[in-house]
Order: C-alpha cells, then structure tokens, then sequence
C-alpha cells in the first residue's frame, strides 16, 4: 500500500512479476507477468491500492 508518498519494488529478471494492485488518485504498475524465464521460476505477486501515491515495479536492470 502507497499513501501520499512512493514504494519502489526491484525484482531479478529471472523472477514473474504479477501486477494486480490498483491507483486512485495514484499508480500502481511496472512490469507485468511474463512467461517465466525457466520452469518453476519463483512469483511475485504485487496487490493492493496506491492512494495518492506510486507503487512502481521494475527489473533489476532498470533500477540502476
């Protein structure tokens, strides 16, 4: 959960991210699930509300 202020979430390339959270008045997103890099490759599930605030996701690469 966000309110009025910024959560940043960095995940390894290797792991499935899956988005389910929700903002008003806010955002919540980055990078949505993909296949999984190799079988049995752990996930991250990100829910919840963003309230006049930011839950961000982003690969590990990016975050740099």
């Amino acid at each position: 959960m966000a309110l009025w202020a910024g959560t940043r979430i960095v995940v390894p390339d290797d792991i499935d991210v899956d988005v389910r959270g929700f903002g008003l008045f806010g955002v919540f997103g980055g990078r949505a699930a993909r296949g999984a890099a190799w079988p049995g490759a752990p996930r991250v599930v990100a829910k919840g509300p963003a309230l006049s605030g930011a839950v961000v996701i982003k690969p590990l690469r990016q975050a740099r």
